[in-house]
């Protein structure tokens, strides 16, 4: 009996590196624009840039530094 493979290769092979415009999202975060101002810089919603900054947490904003308590 012949194995049933016709779920395996479906759609496209996923992206290595974001595109351009996802690279500017995500440096503007990492400088510090909140998901809002750039959604209206790029005409898109601040859920959109929040699922690009998911998307790639490698290239995405920086962690912040904690504050230390004096």
């Amino acid at each position: 009996m012949k194995k049933d493979r016709r779920h395996e290769n479906l759609g496209r092979a996923a992206n290595m590196v974001p595109n351009e415009r996802d690279l500017h999202v995500l440096n503007a975060l990492k400088n510090g624009y909140s998901q809002a101002e750039i959604g209206r810089v790029y005409g898109m919603s601040r859920q959109y840039v929040h699922a690009i900054k998911k998307r790639w947490p490698k290239f995405g904003a920086m962690a912040k530094p904690k504050l230390k308590k004096t």
